[in-house]
């Protein structure tokens, strides 16, 4: 009988604690949750704002462009053609031949040169031709035999130590 009192009271106790653990749960989870919603809410109307802002100022736009295509019809459809066509073509390169100059000099507007676009393509050949040499050089140590196969077939076996080039053979050995 005194056990059965005693397990009684350790339930209520434990329940007290279950009781109390969960108020300091809620008591902690409760302002953190409160306040992301506070700040999801604040980044959402900032949001709503900036777009209603930049709508607003489009649509403004839209109407002085109106204004002034009613005065003058031609001269802003030229004035918009024109702008669009200059930011549309900013970055892109103008090749322009003056048949007036002697030898009918190229020159490109917004960029380099056309010798310097040859000089850049040389350079670009250059790099490529040294990795591609990179690339088939391969070395065969002394203690190592190399099995050379093009298409998945062999085509010779090298025994040899030293390096070699794929397409080539061996490379010359300084005298």
């Amino acid at each position: 009988m005194i056990d059965d009192y005693r397990d009684v009271q350790r339930a209520r106790a434990d329940k007290e604690r279950v009781i109390n653990e969960a108020q300091a749960y809620g008591n902690r989870v409760v302002p953190q949750a409160r306040g992301q919603a506070a700040q999801l809410r604040a980044e959402a109307e900032a949001y709503k704002e900036q777009v209603v802002a930049r709508a607003d100022g489009a649509a403004q736009r839209f109407v002085a462009v109106y204004e002034q295509y009613r005065l003058a019809k031609d001269v802003t459809r030229t004035r918009i053609y024109l702008e669009t066509m200059e930011a549309d073509f900013t970055d892109m390169t103008k090749v322009i031949i003056d048949s007036s100059a002697p030898g009918g000099r190229r020159t490109r507007r917004g960029g380099r040169t056309i010798m310097g676009m040859w000089k850049i393509l040389l350079a670009a050949v250059g790099v490529l031709a040294v990795f591609g040499a990179m690339a088939s050089m391969f070395t065969v140590e002394q203690r190592e035999q190399a099995l050379v196969l093009e298409f998945g077939k062999p085509i010779r076996v090298i025994q040899e130590p030293g390096l070699y080039f794929r397409f080539y053979g061996p490379a010359p050995h300084p005298a």
